[in-house]
């Protein structure tokens, strides 16, 4: 999945998965557009939180809260969501990588190794 690349096999082999879904586009707000893109970017709650200026705890409510809307069981399959949704895939590949790698506190940070 890095850089934007699912592997098509992946896809194809979860269609049905992604067709049983809840996947209206009028429920789901931008915000909860926002949160499948970073979640199906692979950022971490923490990443996430950082991301929205949010504590963590709102992130894992409103992931909570996004499984329940789409009809799902977990972040997999946000990301299975993501992937196989023209519209949302063209937002995860153009804005939200863009977002993401342009704030750096949205990465990961550098563990500094102790001097021995």
């Amino acid at each position: 999945m890095l850089g934007g690349r699912v592997n098509p096999d992946v896809l194809r082999t979860h269609r049905r998965l992604y067709e049983g879904m809840n996947k209206d586009p009028m429920k789901l707000t931008e915000g909860d557009k926002e949160l499948v893109g970073l979640v199906a970017v692979g950022l971490t709650d923490d990443e996430i939180a950082t991301q929205l200026q949010i504590p963590k705890h709102k992130v894992l409510n409103q992931i909570a809260r996004l499984l329940a809307k789409l009809g799902i069981r977990d972040r997999v399959e946000i990301v299975l969501y993501a992937y196989s949704d023209p519209a949302m895939y063209q937002r995860i590949s153009s804005q939200i990588i863009r977002k993401t790698t342009k704030n750096p506190q949205a990465q990961t940070p550098q563990v500094k190794q102790k001097a021995s």
